[in-house]
């Protein structure tokens, strides 16, 4: 069974600091597979005893650099060619 990421739409912004929950919510993506794909690429910050958190600027720059064709990012138009 697939965790689908919970709807933060109603969230007026991202905040800089983010938990694991809104991270991958923040990437679109379900928990299980930000932990596999996205989480091993970023930095953790220890706040407090709540945990961990991750920067928002570091998954943007980890999602620009799949954009400029870094390993496991696909093109689109390549993939519609290779159908």
């Amino acid at each position: 069974m697939v965790n689908k990421p919970k709807d933060y739409s109603h969230l007026p912004g991202w905040s800089r600091l983010l938990n694991r929950e809104l991270a991958a919510a923040y990437c679109g993506v379900s928990g299980s597979t930000f932990d596999l794909q996205i989480r091993p690429h970023l930095l953790l910050f220890r706040i407090d005893e709540r945990g961990f958190r991750f920067d928002r600027y570091d998954v943007d720059r980890y999602i620009d650099r799949m954009i400029d064709g870094a390993p496991g990012y696909l093109d689109a138009q390549k993939a519609l060619d290779s159908l």
